[in-house]
């Protein structure tokens, strides 16, 4: 079988080898995107179908699974999604598959009549160059050794990130405004004001003493259940903030007291959301 989506339990998989898989950073992905829009390149993006499963395990121990209703066993030959082993796997599929790396996940080819690069995140990949017939003879070529989506010229999405450009002043401008708007709608009562500045001023206590001035509700510590939520605007933001730079320092101190948030830290969390909310177009 190969068109079947099959999930593994990877808590099951104990015995196995080499698992780590590297990701490129977002920075790496921004200076790219500056590249091509001073340069004026054209680029496009492309997902593998099925990723995993277009990867050969290398991991040697042989691996059994069983599916409801069946009492047989059935052997695992490829990179089944959810084993703790398949993205390592797959991505030595991908770099065997591409040219002369960069950097990790970064592939460059060069050419007498043209030079062509490939970020890779995954099983998605920007692909950019320096001759648009060029680069679309090697998208073409790339998609005869590997099946991908059709190749979107100039993808207005990246990663989560809105994109927008200005050919005349070669600018790619970039912006998170589906990443705030699930935040907005995941935690509703953060937006019901507006906010001018991330967080004010008053908001950075750090000793103590600092918080017996607040009222007795914001001094208390989290429950298991607002923990949860308080985690879960952290992590969120600090997605955020790698586009949005305003917020840096305010993510930071949220992320000091994530053992042990108060109320008043998590008011500072919806207070950061109602400033994105209210700026979310800024790219």
């Amino acid at each position: 079988m190969r068109k079947v989506r099959l999930v593994a339990d990877g808590w099951q998989h104990i015995v196995h080898g080499a698992t780590y898989s590297a990701t490129p950073s977002r920075e790496e992905l921004l200076i790219l995107l500056h590249v091509i829009a001073v340069k004026d390149w054209e680029y496009y993006h492309l997902d593998e179908i099925r990723a995993f499963l277009n990867a050969d395990r290398s991991d040697k121990a042989k691996i059994y699974a069983k599916f409801t209703g069946d009492p047989n066993y059935h052997e695992i030959v490829k990179s089944v999604y959810g084993l703790k082993t398949a993205s390592h796997d797959h991505q030595l599929t991908v770099i065997n598959k591409l040219v002369e790396q960069m950097c990790s996940c970064t592939f460059v080819k060069e050419e007498a009549d043209g030079l062509f690069i490939v970020y890779v995140y995954v099983d998605d990949f920007l692909i950019t160059g320096d001759v648009h017939d060029k680069l679309k003879q090697f998208i073409e070529s790339f998609r005869k050794i590997t099946s991908t989506t059709e190749p979107i010229h100039n993808a207005d999405t990246l990663l989560g990130m809105k994109i927008k450009r200005d050919r005349e002043k070669k600018i790619i401008s970039v912006s998170m405004i589906d990443r705030i708007t699930d935040l907005e709608k995941k935690i509703p009562d953060a937006v019901i004001k507006t906010r001018n500045v991330p967080m004010p001023k008053s908001g950075y206590l750090i000793r103590d003493h600092e918080y017996d001035s607040l009222p007795a509700v914001s001094r208390q510590f989290l429950g298991k259940e607002d923990i949860a939520k308080y985690l879960t605007i952290v992590g969120c933001i600090i997605w955020i903030q790698g586009v949005r730079l305003k917020i840096i320092f305010a993510v930071l101190y949220l992320s000091w007291f994530s053992k042990q948030p108060r109320m008043h830290h998590l008011n500072m969390a919806l207070y950061i959301i109602g400033y994105l909310s209210a700026t979310k177009h800024l790219p």
